[in-house]
Order: C-alpha cells, then structure tokens, then sequence
C-alpha cells in the first residue's frame, strides 16, 4: 500500500507475446513520487503479480479487384487489391494469383500470406473476409461467310473450298482451319451456302 500522497509516476509492462491467445504480462519498470514530486521508489519493495491477458482475432477484409478484356491471346491477371482492418506494420504478401487467357471466366483467388515487420507469417492473428471479384475474357466477335464459288456446268456439284472474314479481326497468328459448311448446287443458278462450324 502506498503512503500518504504517494504514488505511482512511471511504470511499463512487457507481453510475452502481441499474438492471439492468452499472454502473460507482467510490470518491468515502476517509479514512486510523493506529493512534493520526489523519488521515494527506494522505499518500497515491489511484489510484482504476473496478469493473464487474452488477444483476439482482429477483422480484417481484403478486396481482390477483378478486370476483363477482349480475348488477345495474352493471360489477363490483376494483383490490385484493397484492405479493410490491416495493421499498418504488417502486409500484404502475394504468393500467386490466376491467370486466364481462354475466353470464360474464373475468380480471382489470389493466394497470399500477412506478414509482420519481422516477416513472421500473422494469419491467425485476422479474422478474414473474403471479396474475391472475377477475371473475365470474352469472346472476340468474329463475322465469317463461304467464299463465292463458279464454273462452268460440269455435273460435279460445286461447293465453297475457302472462307472469308467479313467483319472483326483475328489475331495476327490465327488463322482458318477445319470447317464445314451447307449447301452446294450442281444445275446452273446460284444457291446460297452457310458455314455450319469452323
């Protein structure tokens, strides 16, 4: 007990540990003045009781951002993302994340780590939400039709042998490949032919 207008001016305490669970923390340094601001720590003798301190999980959101593009046969990824709750000394570490190049759509899961100013791994010490958006590439449109065809009237029937591009644009290092098409004509007269599948 202290006495008269004694008391406490200064003191510090130390965790055994700033991670989620039950610490102990105990009082390092303490200090005593009396009413006239004079050190009287040298008059007492300190039982020092160890407390038991429990730290929980802290909220934290992070937003992984999404993007999308025309397919250009190029992977789309994005690695932009935003936090909500993060402690200003630790980070974000990204160890992965998609890529998508085929037309469709995948989520953006990025895989990823929270490390501390040491570069200890923290992830426990988070309670994490989730915000995954979505990469998107979508199809390149494409207009094609049968290259016309004549000759003179032989009996054979006659059908496309080519197609063409009638609108868009193809990458440089694409080009026709198998294909089938509908209608062909033997008598003389024109016919109209489509492309079933390329």
């Amino acid at each position: 007990t202290l006495v008269g207008n004694d008391k406490i001016k200064d003191y510090s305490y130390e965790l055994n540990s700033i991670d989620v669970g039950e610490n102990e923390a105990k009082i390092e340094i303490i200090s005593v003045v009396n009413d006239k601001g004079e050190d009287v720590t040298r008059f007492y003798k300190f039982n020092y009781i160890i407390k038991k301190v429990l730290i929980t999980q802290k909220e934290l959101k992070i937003t992984f951002n999404g993007a999308e593009k025309v397919y250009d046969g190029e992977p789309l990824f994005c690695e932009e993302y935003l936090t909500e709750g993060l402690e200003y000394e630790d980070k974000i570490e990204i160890l992965g994340f998609p890529e998508l190049t085929e037309a469709g759509e995948i989520i953006n899961d990025v895989k990823f780590n929270i490390v501390n100013k040491q570069g200890l791994i923290v992830n426990d010490n988070y309670k994490m939400t989730i915000d995954a958006k979505k990469l998107s590439v979508k199809k390149r449109q494409i207009t094609v039709k049968p290259k016309d065809e004549s000759k003179i009237y032989d009996a054979k029937p006659l059908a496309p042998k080519e197609c063409e591009l009638v609108s868009g644009e193809m990458l440089s290092t694409h080009k026709f490949g198998a294909w089938s098409f509908f209608g062909e004509v033997i008598n003389c007269g024109k016919q109209n032919s489509s492309i079933q599948k390329i």
